[in-house]
């Protein structure tokens, strides 16, 4: 039986590779803190949108536009087989900035947050096989191009992202010591566009190369949305979410919707749904990140003064949970976050 335990765990452990990520497969396709509330965000207009459709930034007024936010998690991750698991609860904090300069048609953007994972994780186990299991994985992601407004209801971007990652594990398993570390740096291409169809509705599109790094490839990804301004004081988003994987994983599909109330000048309400398919990858479950989702979110956007927005909300991942033979007993993974964010923008 502790034979039995051991592999087991080690199968495990797989997940330490790519522990935390809220939306997409080491992708993070929600990022910043308004994404908490509104997950379909590839067609709103704000400085948050360097991450979701460069082009919309077209559209903003000012000169220059800040952003800077993020987002706090409060993780549960557990594997077990039989009487024996694996788990971790250590919060995570995940930053995010913005950087907008805006020249007449042209405008400069440069975005900086996790990409898909991020933090020092503890573990904790109910077997001698495992002590003191410490594990940092870290995927900084940098976002920078140039956005044209090509016409008066039509902008085009052309940009790159860079990510740097960064994987660490420390502990002792089975009387060994494990020490293992690793690191790669990638950048890829991203080109984006923005279409105001007329005063109530708009369109975008952008699509992300895949990033080669050193231990296999960050997936492509194909992002499209819509947004509908019901009244004066509504507005519905919706985005779609293609993750063009690769090797042995099978595509991901993401579908996220939000409805926008304007309470008074100064207070926007938001509420926003997400489920993330992970498709046939769902039988692949050691490492948490091949379960589906859903994700809600409740937030509020308050104008401070004339140029400067408070932007803060909750929300609740659920992944559904899966099991999946392992000798003569099963593997089992569950995973759920709750996610506080909290953001400032400004208009200089």
């Amino acid at each position: 039986m502790k034979k039995l335990k051991f592999l087991a765990i080690i199968g495990i452990l797989g997940f330490t590779k790519n522990m935390y990520a809220v939306g997409g497969v080491e992708l993070l396709t929600n990022v910043s803190a308004g994404s908490v509330s509104n997950p379909a965000m590839q067609a709103t207009i704000s400085s948050e949108s360097v991450f979701y459709n460069p082009a919309a930034i077209s559209f903003l007024e000012g000169e220059h536009n800040l952003y800077f936010g993020g987002y706090y998690a409060d993780i549960d991750y557990r594997a077990e087989v039989g009487s024996s698991y694996l788990e971790t609860t250590t919060p995570q904090f995940i930053p995010s900035f913005s950087y907008i300069y805006k020249k007449d048609k042209i405008s400069y953007y440069m975005g900086m947050g996790m990409s898909g994972q991020g933090g020092v994780l503890k573990f904790d186990n109910n077997t001698s096989l495992i002590e003191d299991l410490d594990s940092t994985i870290i995927y900084g992601g940098g976002s920078f191009g140039v956005s044209y407004l090509y016409k008066e209801n039509l902008s085009l971007s052309l940009g790159g992202k860079i990510t740097y990652s960064k994987t660490t594990m420390d502990g002792t398993i089975a009387g060994g010591k494990i020490e293992n570390e690793k690191d790669s740096f990638g950048i890829a291409p991203e080109i984006s566009t923005y279409y105001k169809v007329n005063s109530k509705i708009s369109l975008s599109a952008k699509y992300l190369h895949k990033t080669k790094l050193d231990y296999g490839n960050l997936a492509s990804l194909l992002s499209l949305g819509s947004s509908f301004e019901l009244n004066e004081n509504q507005r519905l988003n919706f985005g779609y979410n293609w993750i063009l994987e690769e090797n042995e994983y099978s595509d991901s599909y993401e579908y996220a919707i939000s409805f926008e109330q304007r309470i008074n000048p100064k207070l926007k309400i938001t509420l926003g749904y997400c489920y993330s398919d992970r498709g046939k990858n769902k039988d692949a479950i050691v490492d948490f990140t091949e379960l589906s989702s859903h994700q809600i979110g409740l937030g509020g956007t308050y104008k401070a003064t004339e140029n400067i927005d408070l932007t803060i909300g909750v929300g609740k991942i659920r992944y559904e949970s899966e099991s999946v033979p392992i000798f003569n007993t099963k593997l089992k993974s569950k995973r759920e976050e709750i996610v506080i964010s909290t953001g400032v923008t400004m208009r200089l």
